[in-house]
């Protein structure tokens, strides 16, 4: 297999900056060497074991509850940040696209807390 050490070294060089001027070809051929070794099944399953244990421990996290105040606290702030968006936006037509964006986005909230209310 030819080495791309000679290559690599160039653009390094091209790149410029702490470490990557000086850097000699067979320094980037030690680097690469280093990482050519054949891995093992067992090696090769454990990232994907731990990856697995860390889904576990998402799963397990209790999802946020959301209750009347978290509602009217996200909801005003959506209010503010459209009047915000009103008043800074020179374009009213855009300004108007994206507030109704916005109100669109969170109408499932919106909805929800209508139920909630209700409850």
């Amino acid at each position: 297999m030819a080495s791309s050490a000679p290559i690599t070294a160039k653009v390094m060089s091209q790149v410029g900056g702490d470490g990557f001027v000086d850097i000699l070809e067979e320094e980037i051929e030690e680097l690469i060497e280093g990482h050519r070794e054949i891995l093992t099944n067992k090696e090769l399953e454990e990232p994907i074991k731990l990856s697995t244990e860390d889904d576990d421990d998402d799963k397990q996290e209790k999802p946020a509850s959301w209750n009347l105040h978290k509602f009217v606290e996200v909801l005003q702030a959506a209010k503010h940040l459209n009047d915000l968006i009103s008043e800074y936006d020179p374009s009213m037509e855009q300004s108007l696209k994206i507030t109704r964006s916005i109100m669109d986005d969170l109408r499932p909230y919106q909805e929800m807390f209508e139920q909630l209310k209700k409850q």
